[in-house]
């Protein structure tokens, strides 16, 4: 492959992530591209061009936690493609209070109104931190991030875990209709596990997790806060044999005895829990 016979060659790691963003399947080339995602941004110092590329990388592999330590020391400073990136990880790792105060935050300065890669020019970015509360109002911004379709979905998510009591019923049902659309079928369900965990709906979240498993589409994390959730319920055995059961990776094997023989609690070693 050219890329690995010219490691120091940007452009070429920069087509190769863009190949990867629009071709792969996770978990395909998945150590490939981190490899060169990290490459790619030792090389550039994390200029905006390829911040965004190696954050569409992460993404792509529910890799949140990654995207959210690489962006929240730049939150203020964000162009409007990795606000979106930053806003959906935030709420995919179950950061929703964080994911509430950025989205707010942005509701109520300026930085919605930049194009990609424009410098911004509120007061707070100027200042290099984001304020931990605003009272603005979304309708000081414009249209191209709070009504994108997907990032509404995200807010139709918090409404049905962290809304009105009168509303979060709705939100939901409206999150489980997008559930059946083939175009928001992912997002979705890896929507409804944050929701299910808030509302401790754990038959629902195991339901709903089997689905994204099934579609290859399931995370280390999904299974922690399934882990975490049959433990709390008092259900330690069903825990260690969700474990046994996983049909992911080796490694989430290993991850998964380690966590059960830690947190919940149990007389087998991690070597007998083990698949």
């Amino acid at each position: 492959m050219a890329v690995g016979n010219n490691p120091g060659d940007r452009a070429l790691d920069r087509g190769f992530l863009k190949e990867i963003q629009e071709s792969a399947e996770p978990p395909q080339f998945q150590g490939p591209a981190l490899a060169r995602a990290f490459w790619l941004l030792r090389l550039t110092h994390t200029n905006v061009v390829d911040l965004e590329v190696t954050a569409g990388v992460f993404e792509i592999y529910g890799l949140s936690e990654y995207l959210i330590h690489l962006l929240a020391p730049l939150e203020s400073k964000l162009t409007a493609p990795l606000q979106k990136t930053y806003l959906r990880a935030l709420f995919i790792h179950g950061r929703v209070a964080e994911f509430d105060r950025y989205w707010n935050w942005l509701a109520a300065s300026h930085d919605l109104l930049l194009e990609p890669g424009r410098a911004s020019l509120s007061p707070a970015s100027r200042t290099g931190r984001v304020p931990s509360s605003s009272n603005g109002s979304p309708g000081r911004t414009r249209p191209t991030l709070f009504h994108e379709p997907h990032l509404q979905l995200f807010r139709i998510a918090f409404t049905a875990g962290w809304g009105p009591y009168s509303a979060a019923d709705e939100a939901y049902d409206a999150l489980k209709a997008h559930s059946e659309e083939s175009a928001w079928r992912v997002t979705a369900h890896q929507l409804r596990l944050v929701v299910c965990e808030q509302r401790t709906k754990l038959d629902e979240y195991l339901t709903v997790l089997g689905q994204l498993c099934d579609w290859k589409q399931d995370r280390l994390f999904d299974h922690v806060r399934a882990w975490r959730l049959l433990a709390s319920n008092g259900l330690k055995q069903e825990a260690v044999e969700s474990v046994q059961k996983c049909k992911t990776e080796e490694k989430m094997g290993r991850l998964g005895a380690w966590y059960v023989f830690i947190e919940v609690g149990t007389d087998s070693t991690p070597s007998q829990i083990r698949p």
